[in-house]
């Protein structure tokens, strides 16, 4: 049954520690709709530091049911950033996490908690410069005049145990020294890129310095270089591993795409994805190759982490020709939804940025 609601029907307020617990229920008991559904398992019962890790100074919101602080009907969160459109910086917000139990999915819940976010937002940024948006496999009837016609390729590809390059390959891990190194080759890659947040040697240092979550340290980010012959750095490709906060299990998919995956073996017999995300990918003019190299290798050597590894692109970029997905590989779409945008803003002509943590 699906029940049409109103603000008044309940009780909006921002996440904090005390409702993680209510939060990891609704996270694990309702799947996430889409062409292939999922559920999320968090690792620790800190949801929302779990969150920040990924997204540092996400908003969280909820809808509760009055008088009850224990029933929680929908979640939503907003992570505050800046990007990039046509060489200008815009303050963002990106609507990311929305879970609706199913009740509500199709009552409006939704489309209220966007429009609370939406509400917030407008109360803490200039509204007239902010840039709001979110990505989504199915938009909502509420959503579809928003969407542009704008989508990225998102997909998990399987790593590959066992086929290291072994010794004279010039794949390493970074240290300090190549940051400067990374952070040029990574903002004249995606200078004319859409919706892409410029790097800085701080921002590099900061994602791949280790996280710590009720007392454990987590490294749960790496980045992987590969060198010319000279030693100059050509490509970079990082990795943030988010199996160490949860895991992603899935419980529904189409006969078709069951069909599929036993051919591909993309999704595991046991549902779980053991997913690691491939982040902050470029390389230089005319280095494609040595870049096919360090992502071939890179499945290899983070084998032992996750079994597979999740990659996000502009089918019209040059990162399809990096990846080289067969026809056949189980791809979603994800469509660009604007929310608020300055009137003048105008990314039609340009790429998008990968969607990466």
């Amino acid at each position: 049954m699906n029940t049409t609601v109103t603000n008044s029907d309940f009780l909006f307020k921002a996440l904090t520690r005390e409702d993680d617990k209510v939060v990891r229920h609704l996270l694990e008991a309702y799947p996430e709709p889409g062409l292939v559904s999922t559920v999320m398992e968090m690792r620790s019962e800190a949801v929302g530091q779990a969150f920040d890790l990924i997204r540092p100074g996400s908003y969280g919101l909820g809808a509760f049911l009055p008088g009850d602080n224990t029933r929680l009907a929908g979640i939503i969160y907003g992570w505050p950033h800046q990007i990039q459109v046509k060489g200008q910086l815009y303050p963002a917000l990106l609507i990311y996490g929305l879970v609706v139990q199913p009740e509500y999915r199709n009552g409006e819940l939704g489309a209220l908690l966007r429009s609370e976010v939406l509400n917030w937002a407008g109360r803490t940024f200039d509204k007239n410069n902010l840039v709001v948006y979110a990505y989504t496999q199915k938009p909502g009837p509420d959503e579809q005049p928003k969407a542009t016609n704008r989508h990225l390729a998102l997909t998990p590809v399987k790593t590959l145990p066992g086929v290291r390059a072994g010794l004279g390959s010039r794949i390493r891990e970074v240290n300090h020294a190549d940051f400067s190194a990374i952070v040029q080759g990574l903002n004249e890659f995606y200078k004319d890129y859409a919706f892409y947040t410029p790097q800085s040697g701080a921002g590099l240092a900061e994602w791949l310095a280790p996280k710590t979550l009720n007392g454990i340290e987590l490294p749960l980010a790496k980045y992987y270089v590969i060198a010319d012959e000279s030693g100059t750095i050509q490509a970079g490709l990082g990795i943030f591993n988010t199996t160490l906060l949860y895991d992603v299990r899935v419980v529904r998919i189409p006969a078709p795409v069951k069909i599929l995956n036993k051919l591909l073996k993309v999704i595991p017999e046991d549902g779980y994805l053991k997913l690691l995300q491939a982040s902050r990918i470029w390389y230089k003019p005319g280095q494609l190759k040595l870049a096919q190299q360090l992502w071939q290798e890179v499945r290899a050597i983070e084998s032992a982490q996750g079994s597979s590894l999740v990659v996000s692109f502009d089918p019209a970029s040059p990162l399809k020709d990096l990846f080289k997905l067969p026809l056949t590989h189980l791809t979603s779409k994800m469509s660009l939804i604007v929310y608020q945008t300055p009137a003048d803003l105008d990314f039609s002509n340009s790429l998008l940025a990968p969607y990466e943590s």
